[in-house]
């Protein structure tokens, strides 16, 4: 892939700039992980979140919800 898709993320949670563009559309504000970097609920429960990257991804692929990962 040459070009960008136009895709991208957004976590209001996790970033000033995600929280400001999140408040201007309205969406919500959803914390996956807490303050001990935990999920506290859900498959991934009482998993540190970069830990949980693997399954994550293997679980999207899988429900055919990823398009592309990459690590930057």
């Amino acid at each position: 892939m040459d070009t960008g898709t136009g895709i991208v993320h957004i976590a209001p949670a996790y970033g000033a700039d995600d929280l400001e563009v999140g408040l201007k559309y309205d969406l919500p504000i959803i914390y996956g992980a807490q303050l001990d970097g935990k999920f506290h609920e859900g498959p991934y429960k009482d998993k540190f979140f970069k830990e949980a990257d693997k399954e994550i991804i293997r679980d999207l692929k899988k429900q055919n919800q990823s398009l592309e990962v990459r690590t930057i």
